[in-house]
């Protein structure tokens, strides 16, 4: 009658053994959400890095032809850096171009996240001058 019973208590998982499965399940994923979270949030940099290289590209062709700078991204031969080729199709970002001296110089083009996106609170700036990106909001 003994040999029974014992071999119905070992055939599973005591409640104490679950709760600490679970209570180290909790932990991992504590640590691994958020980042996670830090690099999707920095992917979706680099595509904003990308579409502002292809802003710079097309501002640098409008100047050869029409002899300076435009700070209308619809003159540009690119509709909307995030509609173009290699680019995600839905618009994440708003993009800006500050020329100075009438369109003699470019001075910056950011990408400023839209709200309501993965992207709100992410800004990226490319500063012609020192050809440097700066990240913000991660």
């Amino acid at each position: 009658m003994r040999t029974i019973r014992s071999r119905e208590r070992s055939r599973g998982f005591t409640l104490l053994e679950l709760m600490i499965v679970v209570i180290i399940l909790g932990i991992l994923a504590s640590v691994a959400i958020p980042q996670f979270s830090k690099s999707v949030r920095r992917s979706r940099t680099v595509e904003a890095r990308n579409a502002i290289g292809m802003v710079r590209g097309a501002e640098l062709r409008y100047f050869q032809e029409w002899g300076a700078y435009t700070a209308t991204i619809g003159n540009l031969d690119v509709e909307d850096p995030s509609q173009t080729a290699g680019i995600v199709a839905n618009s994440r970002f708003n993009y800006a171009v500050v020329v100075g001296g009438g369109g003699a110089s470019l001075t910056t083009i950011t990408a400023t996240g839209v709200s309501g996106t993965p992207t709100a609170g992410i800004t990226v700036t490319y500063t012609e001058a020192t050809g440097v990106f700066v990240d913000a909001g991660l």
